[in-house]
């Protein structure tokens, strides 16, 4: 976020992505909640447009990696106590 513009920071989102885990096979399993969230795609990105003249002058965009992506992002557990520990005390970062 050091490289933002004080403009680019004010407009700036951070989605949040709640997902449900399921650990287990058949009766035994358990649900684990974790929030998705500081989520950052870097890479180098080809992006085709084909244009018309009406508006929106844009018919079809196409955007495509060129090479494998740096995914960052930030787990958080929510919850109380699963498998004996309270997983409300945990912060992963992950990175891919």
């Amino acid at each position: 976020m050091s490289d933002l513009t004080p403009r680019q920071l004010a407009s700036k989102s951070n989605p949040k992505i709640v997902l449900t885990i399921r650990i287990g096979k058949g009766v035994a399993t358990a649900s684990i909640t974790v929030l998705v969230e500081d989520m950052t795609f870097s890479g180098l990105m080809r992006i085709r447009m084909k244009l018309m003249t009406n508006f929106p002058h844009i018919q079809l965009v196409d955007l495509s990696f060129l090479e494998k992506p740096v995914i960052d992002y930030v787990l958080k557990p929510i919850g109380g106590e699963t498998f004996g520990f309270d997983i409300a005390s945990v912060s992963l970062v992950l990175r891919s």
